[in-house]
């Protein structure tokens, strides 16, 4: 639904921005080059910019529970390695800078990533109609991401 109103608002602005240099002494290739983004192009846009949106969602709960469970000087070092900010370093250091062993750091790793997932696919489940439509949308979120 958003996105079709997105789209109507789009091609309304692109038809009033043209109805306004009618007659204004543009050439018409000129009006070419500014009717802005296409129809198929804002769609794609509206879909990352949604892609996005969910998955800072889910990060940000993601960072909350780590912080609330490690504080924050682990939550520093866990968020570089489960698509947060932060300079990229190696595990070994990583694990070294927390006082852990690296199986454990690697552990620890793969519970966040867990945790990002489930609420990636409740924000998800939130999206869309029907349960057995939350495994094609969360399919077309990982292409969205791993494209922008």
């Amino acid at each position: 639904f958003l996105q079709g109103v997105l789209n109507n608002f789009l091609l309304c602005e692109r038809d009033r921005r043209l109805t306004l240099k009618r007659g204004s002494g543009h050439d018409h290739a000129e009006l070419l080059e500014d009717t802005g983004i296409t129809d198929s192009l804002a769609g794609m846009e509206f879909d990352r910019q949604w892609a996005l949106a969910v998955m800072q969602v889910a990060l940000n709960r993601v960072s909350a529970e780590c912080r609330a469970r490690r504080g924050e000087e682990a939550l520093e070092v866990i968020s570089i390695f489960i698509g947060g900010p932060g300079e990229a370093i190696s595990q070994d250091a990583a694990a070294a800078r927390l006082g852990m062993p690296v199986a454990a750091f690697r552990s620890e790793i793969h519970l966040w990533r867990q945790k990002l997932r489930e609420y990636l696919r409740a924000e998800v489940r939130r999206t869309v109609g029907a349960p057995h439509e939350v495994e094609e949308e969360m399919n077309y979120l990982r292409q969205l991401l791993t494209a922008a």
